[in-house]
């Protein structure tokens, strides 16, 4: 709309839009997981932080070996 200030029309010049959220929806869903599945996933999570922890262990090692010159 035009903005005139002798007419009474007063308002901030720009444009602007409006969004309608409305329209989003979420659903959430449980969905139950089988037993076997949950050991799997368990025996991942176990066998990454072995992975990790020996990588770490590794490369600390190595640094402190590179620090004392044993090399």
């Amino acid at each position: 709309r035009s903005i005139n200030h002798r007419e009474g029309s007063h308002g901030v010049p720009g444009i602007f839009v409006k969004y309608d959220l409305n329209p989003i929806k979420i659903e959430v869903r449980e969905e139950r997981q089988p037993f076997w599945q949950f050991l799997v996933r368990m025996c991942g999570i176990v066998g990454g932080v072995f992975a990790v922890s020996g990588m770490l262990h590794d490369f600390c090692g190595c640094v402190i070996d590179i620090i004392c010159c044993r090399y």
